[in-house]
C-alpha cells in the first residue's frame, strides 16, 4: 500500500468517526441524567400542593432557561430550591445540596418500558435493591419525537414521589405541563392538569418530552414510564466551530506527514 492510499484510508476514517457523532440512537430511548440529594435538603418531605398549583402552568412558559419546571407563587411560599427566574433545582447541582449521581448502575439512556420499583442512589443491581437512608435520587429525562400527521399522544406515567411531565414544540411552545403527579405521595399513575387535555389533538410535527423525578421521603422510590411515542434522545450538541478547525487543522497535518515521507522516500 502507498502513502498516498494510506493517507486517503486514514481521511476516510476520520470523516468516519466525525459522522457517527450525528448517528441517533435506536427508538424508544430517553437520555437519562441522575443527581443526587442529600437528605438535609430543605424540600425532603416538604408537600408541594399537587394538582400543578406549585407550578406555572401557562402553555409554553412552564419550563425556564435552564430547562426547568418554573414554581408559581404558591410553589416558591412552599419550596425552597431554586434560583432568580423560580426554576426547581432538584436536577441541577447549582443546589447546594443536589450533586450529579455517580453510580455506574444508571444509564446515560432508559428504553421503554422503563420499570424501576427501587430508585435509590446506592442501588448495585438497577431496579433490585439500595435504600433512601443517606441520600434522594433524582432524574431527568428526554426525548424526542415525530409526528406525521395531526393525532394524540399518549403515555403513561407512574411514581413515589414526584414526576412531571412536558412537552415542547409546536403548540407547547418552550415547555408546557401537561403532567404534574408531584408532591409526597405512594406510587400514584398518570394525574392531569389543566394542559392534559391539549394531548388528544397533537398537529404534525417534532417535540420534545421532558420527565423530571424526584424521591423526597424514606417510603418507597419508584418511577415507570410507557409510551406509544417512537422516543430518541435529542441529538448531540453541534461542534464549536474551534473544534472543526482544529479537526480539519488535524487532517491537514496528517496529509503533510505523508507527503513529507513519500517525498524522503523517493529521494
Amino acid at each position: 500500500m502507498n502513502l498516498r492510499t494510506k493517507f486517503l484510508g486514514a481521511v476516510a476514517l476520520a470523516t468516519l468517526a466525525l459522522a457517527v457523532i450525528a448517528v441517533p440512537m435506536h427508538a424508544d430511548t430517553l437520555a437519562a441524567s441522575w443527581y443526587s440529594m442529600t437528605t438535609n435538603d430543605p424540600d425532603v418531605g416538604v408537600g408541594e400542593g399537587n394538582g400543578g398549583t406549585s407550578f406555572v402552568t401557562t402553555v409554553g412558559g412552564g419550563l425556564g432557561a435552564d430547562g426547568l419546571p418554573i414554581l408559581n407563587a404558591t410553589g416558591k411560599s412552599i419550596l425552597h430550591d431554586y434560583n432568580a427566574a423560580g426554576e426547581l433545582l432538584w436536577w441541577n447541582t447549582a443546589d447546594p445540596h443536589v450533586s450529579v449521581l455517580s453510580n455506574p448502575v444508571y444509564p446515560s439512556t432508559i428504553t421503554l418500558p422503563f420499570i424501576d420499583n427501587n430508585m435509590y442512589t446506592n442501588t448495585t443491581v438497577l431496579g433490585a435493591n439500595g435504600n433512601d437512608s443517606n441520600a434522594f435520587l433524582t432524574a431527568e429525562f428526554v426525548g424526542d419525537f415525530n409526528l406525521s400527521a395531526p393525532g394524540s399522544v399518549s403515555f403513561n406515567v407512574c411514581s413515589d414521589d414526584d414526576e412531571f411531565v412536558y412537552l415542547s414544540g409546536g403548540a407547547f411552545g418552550n415547555g408546557t405541563m401537561v403532567v404534574d403527579n408531584g408532591g409526597i405521595h405512594g406510587t400514584s399513575c398518570t394525574a392531569g392538569n389543566v394542559n392534559t387535555g391539549m394531548l388528544s389533538s397533537v398537529a404534525a410535527g417534532d417535540y420534545t418530552i421532558s420527565i423530571f423525578y424526584a424521591d423526597r421521603q424514606h417510603t418507597g422510590a419508584v418511577f415507570q414510564l410507557t409510551a406509544n411515542l417512537n422516543l430518541t434522545p435529542p441529538p448531540p450538541s453541534v461542534p464549536e466551530p474551534a473544534s472543526v478547525t482544529l479537526f480539519i487543522s488535524g487532517l491537514a497535518g496528517i496529509g503533510g506527514r505523508f507527503l513529507r515521507r513519500g517525498k524522503t522516500a523517493r529521494h
